[in-house]
């Protein structure tokens, strides 16, 4: 589960829609994604009037991410079974959707969470 750093410097480089391509091919290999949390809370965004919950495919791209808007948040690993278990209720009941791989202070592929959990389990069925 490790990026190299010209792996690092060429995908934070992407386009949104190409960086969420990377994101589900990662996330359904390695089995994880990461969040911010601060004092046991998830960091959230607002695009217009939606509530956005950002998530990134490795560690070291929410570390580099966590701005100014996100200072001392602190990487979170969710697992595949965790985010089943624990943050799936949590989004769907306050109608929030996944900001996948947001970067330099800006927006990532913004997807509600019916697709993105689709598109996950889509991609895990080529590790199975």
């Amino acid at each position: 589960m490790e990026i190299n750093e010209q792996e690092f410097d060429s995908v934070i480089k992407l386009d949104p829609s190409k960086r969420y391509g990377y994101f589900i091919k990662r996330v359904s290999d390695w089995e994880a994604m990461y969040g911010l949390k601060l004092n046991g809370e998830w960091a959230l965004s607002k695009l217009d009037e939606y509530i956005l919950f950002p998530v990134w495919p490795h560690i070291e791209y929410a570390k580099y991410c966590s701005n100014a808007e996100w200072e001392n948040h602190v990487p979170f690993k969710i697992d595949l079974d965790y985010f089943e278990k624990n943050v799936y209720d949590y989004l769907s009941n306050k109608n929030i959707l996944i900001d996948v791989f947001p970067v330099s202070g800006r927006s990532g592929f913004v997807v509600g969470l019916d697709e993105f959990i689709r598109d996950i389990n889509r991609e895990l069925k080529h590790y199975s």
